[in-house]
């Protein structure tokens, strides 16, 4: 329990210091007499946010806290209306609360889309960036703090330096103390030590608490009453309405930094203490958050990734701790200027040097080593353009210079998954032996290319240039295939590219075969020159584009007669067997078109020799459409598997179109067995051979895939 109290009190110290400061901020100026009123908007802004994020965010010890990304925009409102508005008080709460109430709605409707991921998306040299941005811009300010003394500290007793080195040592010890050691009681016993040094050092030197405060060594000064704001429904009664509409822009705004910045917040707390942050239940966790204060005029809030990393080397996974900011928040609003008077300003200062240095020193410095070069290079640069020109525009330039990054670095990684030519990569298509040798041959004049990933600008050209050069070596070169099956996604510089390959293949009398992804409007590719029709062929899949380049280079060359049954058994026999005993084992039978030879899941009905036609080997068993396994052409078997161990079929095997084919029904089959006859040991060799065929192609093709 002590480590939370004390893991509470660090996380206090900055929820109430920004509530302050953001509250100081907005109501300045015109409004700085009723200054007292905003420290009570943004306590209870504090208060809220803080109980509700620390009870049900998805991160353990979550602090949470008026937002300060808020302050700009809502400052610029705030003097707007006290210069033209008649009641400007009402009018900058109701500012407020429909700031808060719009960022809570936009939240709570983010977090219930499931939204809240797409900040995972952001590279890791963002992230960096940022959180070493926040360091910057909170060491900045912590600086500001303690070097932005009243002139009068001349002259005061205690001295101009004391308490600007009473928070650079107090930085200073924070920071060692974390690079060299995880004592959880390190920062809040270097807290209490120095609020201790402080009051001691100021009582010695006759400083009494009202001349400190004047001097802005202590957090005020204010009254000793509450900051209880007036009641919101007299306020919202009193004020400009039509004032706030003019700040309708302003409050957009507002919403879409702070979205983007709980989302950097969260995914940066993940990133920093590599714990899981669920974004969404973030989202809708601090959209709750925002609707409720924002019934009671509360300042926006968010997450404090910085507050809750201190607060938990202190007290290690504890919802206690950021409860106990949250209610000390809570005191000091009821408890008013006497509480929040006794905490030096130096204190506060060096706390949020220590919190800017430890990002700056982690994400700016500690990386150089773990990252590469240009990641850290773009850290760096994020760092500089938040430092210099602002948040957002920081992170906008790292999220520019991340894509221009993404897009060289991409476009180094081949999209070419595999490159083969047709003797190589055939299609499923079971040929006779003369045909397969013919296809071996002429295999050199197809070319197959499989591409994989996205095809984007930066990819789309080192395809056609490969496409070209082997046009331009190969002059036999028919066909290229270029297979989609792989591929992710397309954009329009593919089609370009597409287009540009399909003329310069045209002029070259080389035909061009696109296949694959059936999510790819394989046909959009083809429709970018509408001036130039491309004569391009377009396939479902690659074994059907393989088919039919197969089907047209055997039809453009003397493929021969098939191989009859007959003669194959007579030269696997040579003239040793009776072949004709043997062809009486078969029955020879003309089946129509759709007709299914085998059928998945039942008895084996025998062997089939495909004296003409074509049948096709599928899956269709708990199958929607069916899976093409194979083609089997005249001069090819099929079932001699089932045949030979007497197992049920494995696949169904239907005809193309009306095909002559010879049957060997199991109880033919055992029947040449049993008479041990020279016809059955050439009926086996014959099948071994056919089978050794087919095994040794299936060791080439794996081969050259391998490759």
């Amino acid at each position: 329990m002590l480590f939370s109290v004390a893991g509470g009190f660090t996380g206090a110290i900055v929820t109430v210091g920004f509530a302050i400061s953001l509250a100081t901020l907005v109501f300045s100026g015109p409004l700085d007499e009723h200054v007292a009123t905003g420290i009570g908007l943004g306590l209870i802004g504090s208060l809220v946010a803080g109980v509700i994020v620390a009870l049900f965010s998805s991160f353990r010890g979550m602090i949470a806290g008026v937002a300060s990304a808020a302050a700009a925009v809502l400052a610029v409102g705030a003097k707007t209306i006290a210069e033209t508005s008649p009641a400007p008080l009402p009018t900058v709460i109701a500012l407020i609360s429909v700031a808060s109430l719009s960022v809570g709605i936009v939240f709570l409707v983010l977090g219930s889309a499931g939204l809240g991921g797409l900040t995972r998306f952001l590279p890791y040299p963002v992230i960096g960036g940022f959180l070493a941005g926040i360091g910057t811009l909170i060491g900045r300010g912590a600086l500001d703090i303690l070097f932005a003394m009243p002139p009068d500290l001349n002259n005061a007793e205690i001295g101009v330096w004391g308490p600007r080195v009473l928070g650079l040592v107090l930085a200073a010890v924070l920071f060692l103390g974390a690079r060299f050691t995880s004592h959880r009681l390190l920062i809040p016993a270097a807290l209490v030590t120095a609020i201790g040094v402080f009051h001691v050092v100021r009582m010695a030197a006759g400083v009494s608490v009202e001349r400190a405060a004047e001097l802005g060594l202590l957090l005020g000064p204010f009254s000793d009453g509450a900051f209880l704001p007036p009641s919101i429904l007299s306020t919202m009664s009193a004020a400009d309405w039509g004032a706030v509409v003019d700040q309708s822009s302003a409050i957009a705004s507002l919403v879409i930094v702070l979205t983007i910045s709980l989302l950097l917040f969260s995914s940066a707390l993940e990133a920093d203490t590599e714990e899981h942050v669920e974004l969404d239940q973030e989202l809708k966790v601090t959209g709750i958050a925002n609707l409720v204060g924002g019934m009671f005029g509360a300042f926006p809030a968010y997450n404090y990734p910085g507050a809750t990393v201190v607060a938990r080397t202190v007290a290690i996974n504890s919802r206690t701790s950021a409860l106990i900011a949250a209610l000390l928040a809570g005191v000091v609003l009821v408890g008013g200027g006497r509480i929040a008077g006794l905490v030096p300003t130096p204190v506060t200062g060096g706390l949020l040097l220590y919190m800017g240095g430890y990002f700056v020193a982690v994400w700016a410095w500690d990386t150089r080593t773990s990252m590469p070069r240009l990641d850290y290079i773009l850290v760096l640069v994020i760092v500089l353009a938040i430092a210099l020109i602002g948040f957002l525009p920081g992170i906008a330039i790292g999220l520019l210079i991340a894509v221009g990054l993404f897009v060289f670095r991409y476009s180094k990684v081949s999209v070419i998954r595999r490159m083969a030519t047709l003797k190589h990569r055939r299609s499923h298509i079971d040929r006779s032996a003369p045909h397969r040798h013919l296809l071996e041959v002429l295999g050199h004049t197809v070319l197959v290319i499989e591409l994989k990933g996205f095809i984007f600008f930066g990819t789309a050209h080192l395809i056609r240039e490969r496409i070209e050069c082997h046009i331009n070596e190969n002059a036999e070169l028919r066909y290229v295939i270029l297979d989609f099956s792989h591929v992710t996604g397309v954009d329009s510089t593919a089609g370009y590219a597409m287009s540009k390959v399909a003329r310069f293949a045209g002029e070259r009398g080389v035909g061009l075969i696109l296949s694959g992804n059936r999510t790819l409007d394989l046909d959009l590719l083809l429709g970018l020159d509408k001036h130039r029709p491309l004569e391009v062929r377009t396939d479902r899949d690659l074994d059907y584009a393989l088919e039919w380049c197969e089907e047209q280079i055997l039809a453009s060359s003397d493929r021969g007669p098939t191989a009859s049954l007959e003669s194959r058994l007579r030269a696997a026999t040579n003239g040793h067997a009776d072949v004709d005993h043997l062809l009486s084992m078969f029955e020879h039978r003309v089946v129509p078109a759709a007709t299914k030879l085998l059928v998945e899941g039942e008895a084996s009905p025998g062997m089939y020799f495909i004296e003409r036609g074509a049948v096709t080997v599928q899956l269709e068993k708990d199958r929607i459409e069916p899976l093409r396994l194979r083609g089997m052409r005249a001069g090819t078997v099929v079932g001699e598997i089932g045949l030979y161990l007497g197992a049920v079929c494995t696949a169904t095997v239907v005809t193309d179109s009306e095909c002559e084919v010879y049957q060997l029904h199991p109880e033919r089959f055992r029947q040449l067995e049993e008479d041990g006859s020279a016809a059955a040991a050439a009926l086996h060799r014959y099948i071994a051979s056919t089978l050794a065929d087919r095994l040794r192609y299936a060791d080439d093709t794996i081969h050259s895939l391998s490759e």
